[in-house]
């Protein structure tokens, strides 16, 4: 598949800069997910990796899908045809408060 990013700081941590942005273990595990949804075929694929306990997000934002990258940070992706569009990585920490 192809990767799209939503701004360049998200293409430069892809890349190795901007790291000193996030915690170190956070831009690797970034950069290993995006490796392997490169080499991945289809959407369908990403659901497959358990490890990552990927949901399809709801109304609004059925087109999007937030992989966990631990127990407080998710990366969100959406979906385009066969690209996936990177949207953001953040902590969560709050979300359901």
């Amino acid at each position: 598949m192809k990767i799209i990013f939503r701004n360049h700081e998200l293409e430069d941590l892809a890349n190795g800069i901007g790291d000193y942005m996030y915690p170190l273990w956070i831009a690797k595990k970034y950069r290993s997910i995006l490796h392997e949804i490169s080499k991945m075929d289809s959407v369908r694929e990403i659901f497959g990796k358990i490890s990552w306990l990927a949901e399809w997000k709801k109304w609004d934002r059925s087109d999007q899908i937030w992989i966990r990258i631990n127990k407080w940070w998710r990366l969100m992706l959406k979906v385009k045809w066969n690209d996936v569009v990177v949207i953001f990585v953040r902590e969560v920490t709050n979300h359901y408060w």
